[in-house]
């Protein structure tokens, strides 16, 4: 981006919009302009940097990786933390490329320097990241650079792990279970010697189909070119107009001109997002397929399978409710992270007495929260941030945990306050 400062063509703009008061020699050049924005650069870095060392406590970070469109891998860093002043301060620390294979050791090594650079490595407290195996190797890894020059750092009480992240795997778990539940629930009424209707082995089916796969079937159908996305908008306003869609019941409808949407595996709540788009305009896609059926196919699910979507995103609207919630807030939120997901547990329990056909399906993503509680609740951070939190306190760890646990809890608040933490 430097470089248009170089293009003849730019220079000109500059000198005419100038009015006569602009020379060439007054337009810096691409060296000025990195110089410039380099010294700019540090003088914020610096600024930060004493901000950060000058701190009330440890600084939190979290941390994460992107890739560019051409796969050139980035670590971000960002650091949390009480100013002098007693403010909540948020900045990006760090933004860099990292080179080779994306290891724990390199990960580490990439984290190591940036604290160092920050001058802030003896403050560190504790780090967010999402449950790539990656990052569980990064952690041991930082942590023996940081005990190597005596630094008290531990890879698993110090790493708090992605809220959104878990919710993701729990519904990916769920989602890939569907034909297995399916399975699960004929297997268990042969078992108890009940009859499966017509309409629910229809459903069953349906489920077993993998109803998720044939939407984005559908999808890509509908999205194939910028000519057939238009043709889809023009026929949702016509049909609009012209009253054209239908409930089963017969009553007219207003869809809303929206374009449909794909989800994506790294992509927190997209797959809820994608199902939940393609129901609110399903009646313009059945329509869309009709007119364009002597020149393209296009797939669209069934109305068993309908009604197994439309299950499904109930159940996944309990975890998807409860990410925006934390996600809304702007103060901290990890002491609602325990009550949020025991939260989601009860609900899911609670669909699955009603919808027993997705049992085994909730079940998966029930078990992918508790196997995270289990590690979670070891770590301090968890146990002070509910405590400070006046709704919470030692009530929550009594009335929702075993006594051991609660016991386990007390005796981790008792520990910080006495190291001063």
């Amino acid at each position: 981006p430097f470089n248009v400062v170089e293009s003849p063509e730019f220079r000109d703009f500059i000198l005419f919009t100038g009015q006569g008061h602009l020379q060439d020699k007054d337009v810096p050049h691409r060296d000025k302009i990195v110089a410039v924005a380099e010294a700019m650069y540090y003088v914020e870095k610096n600024l930060i940097d004493s901000d950060m060392k000058a701190a009330r406590g440890f600084i939190s970070l979290t941390s994460d990786l992107w890739s560019d469109p051409i796969l050139h891998a980035f670590m971000a860093v960002t650091a949390h933390y009480i100013d002098q002043n007693g403010l909540l301060k948020d900045h990006l620390i760090a933004f860099r490329k990292i080179d080779g294979v994306h290891s724990g050791a390199n990960l580490a090594d990439a984290m190591y320097k940036i604290l160092r650079q920050s001058g802030i490595a003896y403050k560190v407290g504790y780090i967010t990241l999402d449950n790539a195996s990656n990052n569980n190797t990064m952690m041991r890894e930082l942590a023996g650079s940081l005990k190597a020059h005596g630094l008290v750092f531990d890879a698993d009480l110090n790493r708090l792990q992605c809220f959104p992240h878990i919710l993701n795997l729990a519904v990916q778990a769920i989602t890939s279970a569907l034909s297995e539940s399916a399975k699960r629930h004929r297997q268990k009424m042969r078992e108890a010697g009940l009859y499966v209707s017509s309409a629910e082995e229809r459903y069953l089916d349906a489920l077993e189909s993998d109803p998720l796969e044939a939407i984005r079937t559908s999808i890509h159908a509908c999205r194939a070119s910028g000519t057939r996305r238009e043709d889809f908008s023009k026929m949702i306003e016509h049909g609009n107009n012209e009253g054209t869609f239908h409930l089963p019941d017969g009553t007219s409808i207003i869809i809303p001109n929206r374009q449909l949407l794909r989800d994506s595996p790294t992509r927190w709540g997209s797959t809820y997002i994608m199902s939940g788009r393609y129901i609110e305009v399903y009646p313009a896609i059945v329509e869309l397929a009709y007119q364009c059926r002597k020149t393209a196919h296009i797939p669209f699910i069934t109305h068993a399978q309908y009604e197994t979507v439309q299950d499904l995103l109930t159940v996944l609207s309990i975890g998807y409710n409860a990410q925006e919630l934390l996600s809304a807030e702007k103060t901290p939120t990890l002491s609602l992270v325990f009550p949020l997901f025991e939260s989601i547990i009860q609900n899911w329990k609670q669909l699955a007495d009603t919808i027993p056909e997705l049992r085994h399906a909730i079940s998966c993503g029930i078990k992918k929260i508790y196997d995270y509680m289990g590690r979670a609740n070891k770590v301090p951070a968890h146990t002070i941030a509910m405590f400070l939190n006046p709704m919470f306190k030692m009530d929550w760890f009594y009335s929702k945990w075993e006594h051991e646990d609660a016991e386990r809890a007390v005796s981790i608040i008792k520990t910080e306050v006495s190291l001063g933490h």
